[in-house]
């Protein structure tokens, strides 16, 4: 296994002992959500993304295609490559989570148990291109950077200071 062994079912270590225990900005030692539930939640999330897209695609290209032909295609293409990361972005920053992710009470915080904020969400999605982009290598390599990284990151996570946790297990940052 990668770097330090951990059991699969960790998602906090204890940061009694922090000396920025009252900064809100310190890392509180919070290690991400590795069961199987997160790997669900992005398949979940992968294909609601990708039906969304096909969906409106075939609306506009029944419409569109007669009339204006390749440019249609093209535009219909990049169409499909924003709204599949504006699925992502949009539920990440208003609410933390996803409709995958809300299915098995997953969500996205800062490591110091604050909400997902709008720049963590866009360097969140910035990334997925690819590591969860599923026309390379699907979410491979976003798995074996969570399975091998410390807290349990995607490369996403590890930019925006976020992790993935159980809403049920994590305990939320304290108001100040």
């Amino acid at each position: 296994m990668c770097g330090e062994a951990q059991h699969p079912m960790e998602f906090m270590v204890d940061s009694s002992n922090s000396a920025d225990a009252g900064d809100p900005e310190a890392d509180l030692g919070r290690v991400g959500y590795t069961r199987p539930e997160r790997y669900l939640a992005s398949f979940l999330d992968n294909l609601l993304a990708f039906l969304l897209m096909m969906c409106i695609a075939t609306v506009l290209s029944e419409n569109m295609q007669s009339t204006f032909g390749v440019v249609v295609n093209v535009a219909i293409g990049i169409g499909f490559s924003a709204l599949y990361f504006a699925y992502f972005l949009i539920f990440e920053a208003t609410i933390s989570s996803t409709p995958g992710k809300l299915m098995f009470s997953l969500r996205v915080q800062h490591l110091n148990g604050t909400k997902c904020s709008l720049r963590a969400a866009c360097l969140r999605t910035m990334t997925r291109f690819l590591e969860v982009n599923p026309l390379l290598f699907g979410c491979v390599p976003a798995a074996i950077v969570v399975r091998c990284s410390k807290r349990k990151q995607r490369w996403g996570d590890i930019l925006a200071n976020t992790i993935v946790t159980n809403k049920k297990l994590s305990k939320p940052a304290k108001a100040s």
